[in-house]
């Protein structure tokens, strides 16, 4: 696809207008756009061009959806009207599409945004095609109409002359039989006599009557008809017949009270839907008021109805939810009332109760019922039901207060594990209003400013030297003040808002790391961690590269931090992003490892570059066995597949101690520091500083002792070595030597052949004797064979290195 496409987005937020133009060119459009914010700029705007589309979120400041859509309305065009919206309910987003919008859906799930506009353009291109055939249809209908309904003709008397074939087939009369009679003989008894005077009034003085009517069919079947009547005259004025034409409204009439039916009541099970049942709790409340009676709420779940169709299929979870609905009914009380909200979801109203006592006993039996087993496909199928319960007036004047309040309580019940039945208390209502508070700031945070970027180092255990940062988003909001990510990054995901909040932190990341390079800092290498939602989308990859491109970071410099349980959710999808993630350079660690599924087999199957260990891991490594072992273990496997393993939490000399011996290659912790602004962690690049363990640097993996008397020679050998990382110990004799081996871990040791002060076979024979652990070596720029000769024999050499050496690895 590569379409033009012109786009109105009626959007306040400039970031959010970017992703639905982001999801538009992905999918092949080439969108043109206006963003407007208000009703007079959306009227500007729709007066000013054509538009394709209308991409239109829920609420603005001053200015929503509902506006919106009558706004486009009023102008009389047929634009395809989409509601793209953080947070919105289902029977708002219903309500909205039943006055005109097309579609809805949430900004959390933009993938549906181009199918949607792809859909939509094809329906406003087929209702411009049907418009124009009615158009043709009606002018044709002309010539056809009395073939279609049915006409009777009268003289000036009222007496019956001629019918057409429609006629008959509808009364049930011939002509024959109606010939010469009046018309009356058609008339039912429903209709008064005041409504026939009025009918020939309006006849005889314009000429023209139309009306709903009733008739009656030969077989004294009554039936609506709708009719008209029109008086003929000849060319003098004078009156000559009467014309009538009438159609049976019948199935009309038919389907019209079934679209009533199904606007009120749930096709599967026939109770009252969404809609009748906030119209009956209402009217509950109502008649409640003046007795100070109390109605109350049950909203309730059926739990896990998922499993039963995925065992036995939706048409048995269908049949078992008709048999659940009959149950229940059965408990109904007269003038209550029982609803099916749709999926697993029902709700009860009840009037008849004294205090809530009685409504726990009501409760239990309802709980009772649904628990007992249903007999589907020859099988016993049993669940159980978590219910959420609020009473007025209690809990609220009003339908919607309380349907708001049995919610937040059957949510409470979810969260503690189902299978139970919840009052609405004070403290559910503050938790709510303080949440929508905190989503309602959230929605602006990034347009204001207030979220930023601290950073926590991670430190090798090689050199004690920070080797990479781990970005942490924090949110300071003016009103709010500091805000904890544990209570912000899980409403951004229910809102909605953390696909724009996780670009901003891979952006914001990436930037400073590159700000940081050219400021001349040392190269490290920065972790952002990517939520489910972001994997989701399956256009992670795709992310990344555009925000390397536009930062201009190298790609080994940023790592993409994913837990197990993310990955878990789609392996496929995982597997194949995570692929293209490391095809451009970017590096992929798996985060929080130990605290999810932990499985083998999917280790085996992703390709990662780091294994992160939880720091519950760690805290109590040095006292508990089974934590020390889970390390121990996961180290030793992540080696095993060449994977770098970082530990996090670090907080104690003593876990840092324990990690070093155990192989450990990278951690971070408050130990060495916590998360910071990036002009601290700048300040902590300059200094340098190393990692200390038991108050001493951290020595590199590997220690090479180098004996030379001639310090140039020495100096190029050190400029080789230095490259590898290893930690060079360089002494001009042997005695200054022998000093650094008795005060160091040495593994190998260089010996240039011509020392003055003593052969190398005479000190390599002394370092044999005193450090036969030690890989010694000989160079020299001569070949003395049979000096070598003598020290490989005597045991004190392993190899000979001859000038200019090879590359001692």
């Amino acid at each position: 696809m590569d379409a033009p496409l012109s786009v109105l987005i009626v959007e306040d937020s400039a970031s959010d207008a970017e992703l639905m133009l982001r999801h538009l060119r992905k999918a092949g459009f080439k969108p043109v756009h206006v963003r407007v914010e208000t009703a007079e700029q959306m009227r500007d705007a729709l007066q000013a061009q054509k538009w394709d589309v209308i991409l239109c979120d829920f609420s603005l400041p001053g200015f929503g959806a509902k506006l919106a859509l009558h706004t486009l309305q009023d102008t009389g065009l047929d634009i395809p009207f989409i509601i793209v919206s953080g947070s919105i309910g289902d029977e708002t987003a219903i309500e909205l599409v039943r006055t005109g919008a097309q579609d809805y859906l949430m900004k959390r799930n933009m993938e549906r945004l181009a199918p949607a506009v792809e859909r939509e353009l094809r329906e406003a291109q087929q209702r411009r095609a049907h418009r124009a055939a009615e158009q043709r249809l009606r002018l044709s209908a002309c010539m056809f109409e009395s073939a279609d309904e049915s006409i009777m003709l009268t003289d000036a008397d009222c007496n019956i002359v001629a019918v057409n074939p429609a006629f008959q087939k509808i009364t049930g009369y011939s002509e024959a039989e109606v010939f010469g009679q009046n018309p009356s003989i058609l008339k039912g008894e429903r209709q008064d006599a005041v409504f026939y005077r009025q009918l020939w009034s309006s006849l005889k003085s314009t000429g023209h009557w139309s009306g709903e009517i009733l008739d009656l069919r030969k077989n004294g079947e009554v039936y609506p008809a709708w009719l008209t009547l029109s008086a003929v005259k000849d060319a003098q004025g004078a009156l000559t017949h009467y014309v009538g034409v009438f159609s049976d409204r019948s199935a009309i009439f038919e389907a019209r009270e079934r679209a009533d039916f199904l606007w009120q009541h749930d096709a599967l099970t026939g109770l009252p839907n969404r809609v009748l049942l906030r119209d009956r709790l209402q009217l509950a409340i109502d008649a409640a008021k003046p007795d100070g009676r109390q109605v109350a709420l049950l909203l309730f779940n059926i739990d896990r109805l998922q499993h039963v169709n995925d065992r036995l299929g939706h048409d048995a979870g269908d049949g078992f939810l008709k048999e659940l609905a009959g149950r229940l009914q059965a408990l109904l009380a007269p003038g209550d009332t029982l609803a099916h909200l749709g999926s697993d979801e029902f709700a009860m109203v009840l009037t008849h109760f004294t205090d809530t006592d009685e409504i726990t006993l009501i409760a239990q039996r309802l709980m009772d019922a649904i628990a007992q087993p249903l007999r589907i496909q020859d099988e016993d199928v049993s669940v159980t039901a978590s219910m959420g319960v609020s009473i007025f007036p209690a809990d609220g004047n009003l339908a919607g207060d309380l349907m708001k309040g049995a919610d937040m309580a059957l949510s409470e019940v979810k969260s503690e594990g189902r299978n139970g039945v919840r009052f609405l208390t004070a403290d559910m209502n503050e938790r709510a209003l303080r949440r929508l508070v905190l989503e309602n700031h959230l929605r602006h945070a990034l347009d204001r400013g207030e979220l930023l970027l601290h950073y926590q180092p991670q430190v090798s255990l090689r050199d004690g030297q920070i080797c990479g940062v781990e970005a942490l988003i924090r949110w300071h909001s003016q009103e709010l003040g500091l805000v904890s990510p544990a209570i912000f990054i899980p409403l951004a995901e229910e809102a909605g808002l953390i696909l724009a909040i996780g670009e901003w932190v891979m952006r914001s990341a990436c930037l400073q790391n590159k700000a940081w390079q050219d400021a001349g800092l040392p190269a490290i290498c920065v972790a952002v961690n990517v939520s489910a939602h972001q994997l989701a989308t399956g256009a992670l990859a795709a992310m990344v590269c555009e925000v390397l491109e536009e930062t201009g970071l190298d790609p080994q410099y940023l790592e993409v931090e994913l837990t197990e349980s993310v990955m878990m959710r789609d392996m496929e999808s995982s597997l194949r992003q995570i692929v293209q993630l490391r095809q451009m350079g970017v590096s992929v660690s798996l985060d929080d490892f130990g605290t999810g599924y932990s499985s083998l087999g999917y280790l085996s199957r992703f390709t990662l570059d780091k294994l992160k260990i939880d720091q519950g891991f760690v805290r109590n490594i040095t006292s508990d066995p089974r934590s020390a072992a889970i390390v121990n273990a996961s180290i030793a496997l992540a080696q095993r597949l060449g994977i770098t393993v970082i530990v996090e939490g670090v907080e104690t000399e003593g876990q840092l101690g324990y990690l070093h011996k155990a192989g450990c290659d990278e951690i971070q912790g408050y130990l060495f520091s916590r998360p910071i602004a990036p002009e601290e962690l700048a300040t902590l690049l300059v200094k340098n500083e190393g990692l200390m363990v038991d108050g001493s640097a951290l020595e590199p993996i590997q220690t090479v002792l180098l004996l030379d008397d001639e310090r140039n020679e020495l100096n190029v050998l050190v400029r080789l070595l230095r490259h590898d990382g290893y930690k060079i110990l360089v002494a001009h004799t042997t005695v200054e030597a022998f000093e650094l081996l008795a005060t160091n871990t040495v593994q190998v040791v260089i010996c240039e052949q011509g020392m003055s002060d003593l052969s190398s076979t005479e000190f390599l024979a002394h370092v044999n004797e005193r450090h036969p652990e030690t890989i010694r070596m000989v160079l020299s720029g001569y070949s003395d064979l049979a000096d070598v000769a003598d020290a490989v024999n005597r045991g004190a050499a392993y190899k000979f290195l001859s000038q200019p050496w090879e590359h001692p690895g």
